[in-house]
Parts: C-alpha cells; structure tokens; sequence
C-alpha cells in the first residue's frame, strides 16, 4: 500500500515466473519486511498467482536492480543497500552493491554479499560463470574496501563474484584451533562459515570461540574478518 517498483522478471525453468521488486511495503503481497525499501522475490504462476514471496535487506534503502536464474535452478539478484543490518554484512556506512542467492523453490538465503567501499556503489547486472562463480557490473565511487586500480571519479566496475568470498589480504599470525564442537580464536573478529557448496552456514561475531556443535560432519569454509582484513581456511568438523 506504500509503493512498489517492478525491477525485472525471468521465465523459470518450471515454467513459472520470477519477478523482482523494489518493495516499500510492508502488507499484503509483502512479507517479512525489514523496514524501508526491500529486495522483494516473488514466484509466480501462469496466472499471477503468487506461489511463494520473499524480501531480503535491512532497515533503510534496499534497491535491486537485476535477476537471474542460475543453471542450478536458483535465483540470484543484484543491486545495492544503505542498510547495516537485517541480511546485510558490511562495515560501511554508505552504498554498497548487494548480490542474494535465493532457492529458486522457496526462496531461502543460500548466501549473500556486500561488496564495495566506503563511497558509492551500486550493482546494475550479473550473469552466471557456472553454479559457484558469477560476474557482477555496477558503478563506483569508492578507492577503497574491495576497489583497487581505480581512474577517475565515478567508473564502472566489473567483479567476480563467488560462492564463498576470497580474501584480498591474509591477516598475519591468526591462531585457530578447532575441536569437535568450538572453534577457538585469538581474539575478536566477525566470522562466516560456509558449507563447500557455497551455502552460508553460520556468521556473526565472536570474542573468542565459535559454536560448531550443531553442524554436521562435513567440509566448511570458515573466514574471519577484522576491519576489512580476512582469512579464510578450509575446515573438517571432527566426530564426535
């Protein structure tokens, strides 16, 4: 009832409709709204019929710009948010483009990232390279965060984007030790673990020990970041 912005849509490969929105509302069609302008994801039918519905970002400005269905079945959208929480990772205060993996059956998070820096940037168009990797073109403004060998002012920026991030600079003498349910740290950083699929398992932040016992046994990914500095290592939860 407030107003919402039709962005793109997609012919899926059930014969369905993926439709991609700018969505201020919060009623309605609209569900889980976090507050502001939302990514709003809706799966529709040959009639319209909404099958199931979506919305991904924060409490401020959320604005996608570009959808498409991956090979693997799944939906990947792209734009950009001025949000800092809600599905939003990001120590900048500023535009960041931000790119969601969705279940193309329902619509879950299979992952998401904030990249850019500490100016503006924005997301405009992604296409897929194969089922973990894809290249994302926008705008940006920053010289710093994830931009390197920038010209002028205000330039394009074409990325590759994958599954799970790597990182730019490795942060010197980390201690980790892992055991069968904690992950141990030498001190504060902000974490995020991923299945070797390139499905986000667990984030958050931690003072010294991650929780693990609730995943299963198997290979992740863990990174760990500290003022834009990250390290990532590959990782077998133990048995018990």
């Amino acid at each position: 009832t407030v107003g919402d912005t039709g962005v793109d849509l997609v012919q899926t490969n059930d014969g369905n409709y993926a439709l991609l929105c700018e969505a201020s509302s919060s009623n309605m069609d609209i569900v889980g709204a976090h507050g502001g302008e939302d990514y709003w994801l809706a799966k529709v039918d040959t009639e319209g019929e909404i099958i199931w519905s979506k919305t991904y970002g924060g409490s401020y400005l959320d604005a996608p710009r570009a959808l498409i269905e991956g090979s693997d079945g799944n939906l990947l959208m792209t734009g950009y948010t001025l949000s800092i929480d809600g599905d939003i990772y990001t120590t900048f205060d500023n535009f960041n483009i931000f790119t969601v993996k969705a279940d193309g059956a329902n619509g879950e998070i299979l992952w998401r990232r904030t990249t850019g820096g500490s100016q503006s940037d924005q997301g405009a168009a992604i296409v897929e390279i194969d089922p973990l990797n894809y290249l994302v073109a926008g705008n940006t403004e920053s010289v710093d965060g994830d931009i390197i060998a920038k010209h002028g002012l205000h330039e394009i920026w074409l990325f590759q984007l994958s599954a799970y991030p790597t990182p730019v600079e490795n942060i010197e003498q980390t201690a980790i030790r892992i055991t069968t349910n904690t992950i141990f740290l030498d001190q504060a950083y902000t974490y995020q673990i991923f299945h070797t699929n390139g499905q986000l398992i667990l984030n958050g932040s931690a003072n010294n020990t991650i929780d693990i016992s609730r995943l299963s046994d198997d290979i992740y990914i863990l990174q760990i970041c500290k003022k834009q500095r990250c390290y990532k290592q590959k990782f077998i939860r133990p048995k018990q």
